[in-house]
């Protein structure tokens, strides 16, 4: 997982920069995750399909799958977003996870692509 992390800075120069971090649309939200991966140190990689399915992929290489979705310009999901949702604001590879009641509010590193499935390193 630790190489994972490490290579992933080589792909995200794919996906272009920003210098300030913009709070996203709905449609850019789901430009942004759809077909693409983040990477976090807390839990593994989470790849978003372009229909609504997330692969989380943990450092032991246990998989699990679950859902997203946007409504209006949240970010919903079966995960800590929840039914209510999140914004989400992006600084090009950093895109951040923000819930309305401040519970939750994270960082993440976002990589072109399905990193998640092509990379994974079990230790």
């Amino acid at each position: 997982m630790r190489n994972m992390l490490a290579g992933a800075a080589a792909l995200l120069l794919g996906l272009g920069g920003t210098a300030i971090a913009q709070e996203l649309s709905g449609g850019e939200i789901k430009s942004l995750l759809s077909g693409n991966s983040i990477v976090s140190p807390e839990f593994g990689c989470l790849f978003y399909s372009r229909v609504g399915k997330t692969v989380t992929i943990d450092f032991a290489g246990n998989s699990y799958v679950g859902q997203w979705s946007v409504e209006g310009d949240r970010y919903l999901s079966s995960g800590s977003c929840g039914g209510k949702g999140c914004s989400i604001s992006a600084s090009i590879p950093e895109i951040t996870f923000r819930r309305e009641d401040g519970r939750y509010n994270k960082r993440f590193k976002l990589v072109k692509g399905n990193y998640c499935e092509k990379n994974v390193v079990v230790s």
